[in-house]
């Protein structure tokens, strides 16, 4: 089943915003933009138990940025850990702002993992992941957890190299997020080859999980969060005792190319009227209040390959002849103006 959504990649109803997405084309970290995790610190945020950040595992380079794992550590090098803990250093940033909204938040990467000689993807404990959260406290009991999951998967999940998970969290009811819905999703190859795209579109009404531009999940419901925080990471799932593939070696890399983060035009006020190919040509993409596509006597067309995505919080309306030929695509969206 395809679902019906568009990525920026082709709809022009979308925009970036290049202050909160970064091309990673300088030689460090943008530390405007981003905090690298680090250890010993109170932002270990060592889920996996078996692993914690140092940031020093953190570079750019070449325009990617470079989230590595080392080899296991003899050293207790986490605030909580025990003298004789055996863990892994491993990545990860989150940005400095909390100011993430309703948009499309969209990253090019390659996880870690490698293929062994019988075709076999191979990643096992390697946590990859691209999420946002938000969290408020009353001391030290959590009110507040909003969280959406665009690559997110724990306890070895991800141990083939190619299943993930995706899903989303809100309105803390006693300290406990509810959870509108999370779904795994194994590929039909490994992502440990090559670079892929993975995103989420964020609506107030729906939340909708892309692939390579193409959409797999969505969960309709309402859906009430605050501005988010975003975290890239990678770190290690299971107990420390669970071994890696005889096969795998160290260092280990998660690879992101760029990171970047839309949102969508708006003339949410505004109903706008196309009467002819000429007023198609021109319309300014935008999510509109209405759109009325033909007077009832006019004739407008899209040619073979065009793709035109129409977005409004009311109704779109035909009237008259509007020819949508084989190898073109039309999309009517109802959107809210969040």
């Amino acid at each position: 089943m395809r679902l019906n959504a568009q990525s920026p990649s082709d709809d022009e109803n979308w925009q970036i915003d290049m202050s909160k997405s970064d091309e990673f084309s300088g030689t460090s970290l943008d530390l405007s933009k981003w905090h690298p995790l680090n250890c010993p610190s109170n932002d270990c945020y060592n889920w996996g138990g078996s692993s914690a950040f140092s940031n020093q595992n953190v570079s750019v380079s070449g325009g990617i940025l470079y989230l590595k794992c080392d080899g296991p550590s003899s050293q207790g090098f986490c605030f909580n850990n025990p003298p004789n803990f055996v863990g892994y250093k491993t990545a990860g940033i989150t940005s400095i702002n909390e100011n993430y909204d309703y948009g499309y938040i969209e990253i090019y990467a390659r996880f870690p993992g490698f293929v062994d000689g019988s075709g076999n993807g191979h990643a096992d404990k390697f946590w990859p992941a691209l999420w946002a959260y938000h969290q408020e406290f009353n001391g030290d009991i959590e009110i507040d957890h909003d969280e959406i999951d665009i690559i997110d998967q724990c306890c070895s999940i991800y141990a083939d190299a190619k299943t993930t998970g995706s899903g989303c969290s809100d309105t803390s009811i006693n300290g406990q997020a509810v959870t509108k819905g999370f779904e795994y999703r194994t590929n039909p190859t490994v992502f440990c080859n090559s670079y892929h795209k993975y995103a989420v579109e964020w609506n107030t009404d729906r939340v909708k999980f892309y692939f390579d531009d193409v959409p797999y999940y969505e969960i309709y419901d309402t859906i009430n969060m605050d501005t988010l925080k975003v975290v890239l990471d990678f770190q290690l799932a299971g107990d420390p005792d669970y071994p890696f593939y005889q096969g795998t070696s160290f260092p280990q890399y998660m690879y992101i190319d760029y990171f970047r983060y839309y949102t969508l035009k708006k003339d949410c006020n505004i109903n706008a009227a196309i009467n002819d190919n000429q007023d198609l040509s021109n319309f300014n993409f935008a999510v509109k209040q209405n759109i009325r596509i033909g007077n009832g006597s006019s004739y407008i067309f899209l040619s073979s390959g065009d793709i035109v995505t129409f977005r409004a919080t009311n109704e779109i309306t035909i009237n008259g002849d509007f020819t949508v030929p084989l190898g073109s695509e039309l999309n009517l969206i109802p959107t809210p103006c969040n």
